[in-house]
């Protein structure tokens, strides 16, 4: 599972048999709220209403993992469990699951693992093999299908954000038509309009971007019950997504704006 050992040691293959000293492996968040800075050596016994329940030496501590979280979902204010991992020798429980790892196709040693099986627990049977990228797609299938649709909606947002503002500008434009051919027919050079063009372009996206941003700050927390590891207020997204939005609008400004530069001011003041 790339679960790394922190302190200590792993359980022996003697450890996973029945009948075994009972040994246990601890979380370092486990370790560290609950056993002091020396943990391994430490005892444990599970289950304190049961004044015969044995104790359970700590042998090890491994890195932490995260299972659900504070508020009962994925990215729900993540933080990491105490956890106990029990051999299954001294816990021989009636299901679980089993991982092995392979240098080739995993369901290639189906027979290979119950024989295995069979000498650590004659009764228990193994069904339902499968791969692990397979079961993790199986329980993970939602979070990729609300990225998806996500993304969708964002390019379509995109796309109408750019192609509305290349209509809003190109009618902007064409309304000054006349204000631009003066400023032609004065001495204004082509560039000067083109310049023009973009700054008011500019404004409109960076209103566009302010708001756009206040709001995103309140709805990128409704998101956050489908995220890991990725912040829902994510400074390099945002400057991803803002200069993406920056960029085109300005593409989408640069046709009006090479047309604006294009008038020919005689023609344009004959037509008024």
């Amino acid at each position: 599972m790339g679960i790394p050992l922190i302190q200590g040691r792993d359980f022996t293959p003697e450890e996973s048999r029945s009948g075994a000293e009972p040994a246990l492996l601890v979380s370092e968040t486990l370790a560290r709220l609950y056993l002091g800075p020396e943990p391994v050596g430490r005892r444990i016994r599970i289950g304190a209403e049961d004044a015969d329940a044995p104790w359970y030496e700590v042998v090890g501590v491994v890195g932490d993992t995260y299972v659900g979280s504070r508020s009962g979902g994925i990215g729900l204010d993540p933080a990491p469990t105490p956890q106990i991992y029990i051999s299954w020798g001294i816990a021989p429980y009636t299901s679980g699951t089993l991982l092995v790892a392979s240098d080739g196709d995993p369901l290639a040693l189906g027979e290979d693992v119950r024989a295995l099986l069979r000498t650590l627990g004659p009764t228990v049977p193994l069904y339902d093999a499968s791969r692990l990228d397979t079961v993790i797609d199986d329980t993970t299938w939602a979070f990729g299908l609300f990225g998806t649709v996500f993304t969708v909606f964002g390019v379509l947002a995109l796309v109408l954000s750019a192609v509305g503002l290349y209509g809003v500008t190109a009618f902007s434009v064409g309304q000054r038509r006349r204000e631009m051919s003066v400023r032609m027919a004065l001495g204004a050079r082509a560039e000067r309009i083109v310049l023009m063009v973009f700054g008011e372009v500019g404004r409109r996206i960076c209103v566009g971007i302010a708001l756009g941003t206040f709001v995103s700050l309140f709805l990128g927390r409704g998101i956050r019950a489908v995220l890991f590891g990725v912040e829902p207020l994510d400074v390099s997204v945002y400057a991803v997504v803002l200069g993406m939005v920056a960029g085109v609008g300005l593409i989408a400004a640069l046709l009006p704006a090479l047309r604006a530069s294009r008038v020919d001011p005689a023609e344009s003041l004959r037509a008024e």
